[in-house]
């Protein structure tokens, strides 16, 4: 699997993505090694209790870190797995 550029794009959050409540806190925070693009920190929102990832990869980044993953959680076929899955979810 090729990583992706350590420079990826990256929005940092001042607010919660679901409420926009500007009550959040740091939870844990940790270098990613798979993808080896840099520290993210996992926070929670005070309001709504909402858990997410800052900095999050920007929208046009998606591509890169998910072109060459082969999980049980990304499938690339449109088969009948992808249709189970589908269902199941």
């Amino acid at each position: 699997m090729s990583k992706p550029d350590r420079h990826l794009s990256k929005e940092l959050l001042t607010g919660c993505p679901a409420c926009g409540s500007k009550e959040i806190s740091a939870e844990v925070s940790s270098r990613d090694f798979e993808s080896d693009t840099g520290e993210y920190r996992v926070e929670r929102c005070r309001q709504c209790h909402m858990r997410f990832t800052n900095p999050r990869p920007a929208m046009d980044a998606n591509f890169a870190l998910y072109r060459d993953r082969d999980s049980a959680d990304y499938v690339r076929s449109g088969g009948i797995a992808q249709r189970l899955r589908a269902l199941t979810i």
